[in-house]
């Protein structure tokens, strides 16, 4: 009776193991079925493709992955490209210095071109006095190393970055709204939206940001707060496709940047005529979406 009882133990457990096993081998054919790669297309070449068929060098992120990372400007794309150096000049909070592979532009003077070049739906920024922007409609961003002088100029011999903004829409209303509140009187705040004008034919959509905050830094020399933030930027896009074989898009957008010279911060300084950081207070914020 004994035996009995242990031998019908052993069958048990074994039968119990035998389900949990299967039950892990139809989970696990499961799991892999709905795993797959994200296709990512890209126009690196200047035409659609797919990302993982580009011949190319290429980091590709999606609005998604954009606002999941956090990144709200150009400068913030350094934690996310590889061999990539991205920081303002000294003394501008507009003009980058982007640097790809070690190949980049170190000064922002009206004579001199960056090496990394800049577009905005396929338009070229020449100067780096407006390359440091807020994203506000951004679709994807297409980063390539390396020199691109056959496809995009001679002013890419380090790399190039795309911003591609979202198209407007040709069947249905969409929009979101972003707004943030933090201290030393901060406000940013950002609107989207887009509607068909003629179904499946006309399309537009118009996007906009704004950017207030007051300055944060010392500056006896100045006897005032100096690293303030005062930007408006607006942007109109139309769409016209009258056949599945053409289409044509009208771009507009105005950006105004009046912030204050960007002064580097001074942690531990006795001079009178350096700047020194709050050290009590930084800036914080809070956002709200919709």
């Amino acid at each position: 009776m004994r035996y009995s009882s242990q031998k019908y133990a052993i069958r048990t457990a074994t039968a119990a193991i035998a389900l949990l096993a299967g039950a892990a081998t139809a989970s696990a054919q499961q799991s892999a079925q709905n795993v797959g790669l994200e296709e990512i297309t890209v126009t690196a070449q200047r035409y659609t493709e797919n990302l993982q068929r580009t011949p190319l060098s290429v980091t590709a992120l999606t609005a998604d992955a954009l606002a999941e990372r956090q990144v709200f400007n150009i400068r913030d794309l350094q934690a996310q490209i590889p061999g990539a150096i991205v920081a303002n000049v000294v003394g501008l909070q507009t003009a980058p210095r982007i640097f790809l592979r070690g190949v980049g532009q170190d000064s922002a003077t009206f004579n001199s071109d960056s090496a990394v070049g800049t577009y905005v739906d396929g338009i070229y920024i020449p100067r780096l006095y407006a390359g440091m922007f807020d994203f506000v409609d951004v679709d994807r961003i297409e980063v390539l190393r390396g020199p691109q002088g056959t496809l995009y100029g001679r002013n890419t011999s380090g790399g190039a970055i795309k911003l591609i903004t979202k198209r407007p829409s040709l069947d249905s209303v969409a929009g979101s709204v972003e707004a943030g509140f933090g201290t030393f009187n901060q406000f940013d705040a950002k609107a989207y939206l887009t509607a068909p004008i003629v179904e499946d034919k006309l399309g537009a959509s118009v996007s906009g940001l704004v950017r207030r905050r007051d300055g944060f830094v010392s500056q006896p020399a100045l006897g005032k707060k100096v690293n303030n933030r005062d930007v408006t930027s607006v942007r109109g896009k139309f769409l016209f496709a009258p056949s599945d074989a053409l289409e044509a898009e009208l771009i507009v957008d105005h950006t105004t940047d009046d912030s204050g010279a960007f002064f580097p911060v001074a942690i531990q300084s006795t001079s009178p005529t350096l700047p020194l950081a709050n050290r009590f207070r930084w800036p914080t914020a809070s956002a709200i979406s919709w």
